[in-house]
């Protein structure tokens, strides 16, 4: 089995920052998403009452991170692409002269964060209904 990926080697342009903040950008609100969401799941089916304002939070940055990334990365054409690790010396050229950036499948990373932050989100709805946090009449 071949799989077959795209690289793109970036050499001293004065773009190249601006691609790999975006990529890192990117990769922070994914994680952020997961990590707080896998934090409020975890902190409303194992904790008690007290600990509930802890749930909503980590719920809501959860969300709020998965939502700013669909919204602005999910169309975005460098979400397929993660920063490399520079597998090649060449002479004359500082590491820092130079990135490759490789094409990558992002849609187990989507699944994933949107996932976990729909259901931290269920999690915590269903504490602020238990909790008459919500009354709806």
């Amino acid at each position: 089995s071949s799989s077959s990926s795209s690289s793109i080697l970036l050499y001293c342009i004065p773009f190249m920052f601006d691609f790999v903040s975006a990529i890192e950008i990117g990769n922070r609100l994914h994680k952020t998403a997961v990590l707080s969401g896998l934090g409020a799941l975890v902190v409303g089916v194992f904790s008690g009452k007290q600990f509930e304002t802890v749930c909503f939070a980590l719920g809501g940055l959860s969300a709020v991170c998965s939502l700013w990334y669909m919204a602005d990365w999910q169309f975005d054409p460098l979400c397929k692409y993660q920063v490399a690790p520079l597998g090649v010396q060449m002479p004359q050229v500082e590491a820092k002269e130079l990135t490759i950036i490789e094409r990558k499948d992002d849609s187990a990373r989507k699944v994933l964060h949107t996932t976990i932050s729909a259901i931290s989100g269920l999690v915590c709805l269903r504490k602020a209904l238990k909790g008459d946090y919500l009354k709806f009449r």
